[in-house]
């Protein structure tokens, strides 16, 4: 097998129950570092390569997110009060379900 040209091994591997993907990736990575000979390395691909490439982005989109929806909403209501009001109440609603449900 080849990747990007080079003699390759192929490890596929799955996560144990009560286990983080990011925990399985983080002790790969260690296992890895300790034990690969000098002059090996090794790349991830697929799914892990795409989520350790995107890394915490979520942190940057959702609040781009709600600031794209109030500016929607300020549009659509021609007030830039009236989106805060409409944006406060949707977060409310959800964990008034979900208490609802709980109890």
């Amino acid at each position: 097998m080849r990747y990007n040209g080079y003699p390759s091994a192929d490890i596929t591997g799955g996560t144990a129950s009560g286990y983080s993907f990011g925990q399985a990736t983080d002790a790969i990575e260690k296992i890895v570092k300790e034990n690969l000979p000098e002059g090996m390395a090794y790349e991830w691909t697929d799914l892990t390569y795409q989520e350790k490439l995107a890394g915490n982005s979520a942190l940057y989109i959702f609040p781009l997110a709600v600031f794209f929806a109030f500016l929607i909403l300020a549009a659509q209501y021609n007030s830039w009060s009236l989106p805060f009001a409409v944006l406060l109440i949707a977060p409310m609603a959800l964990l008034s379900a979900i208490g609802g449900i709980w109890i």
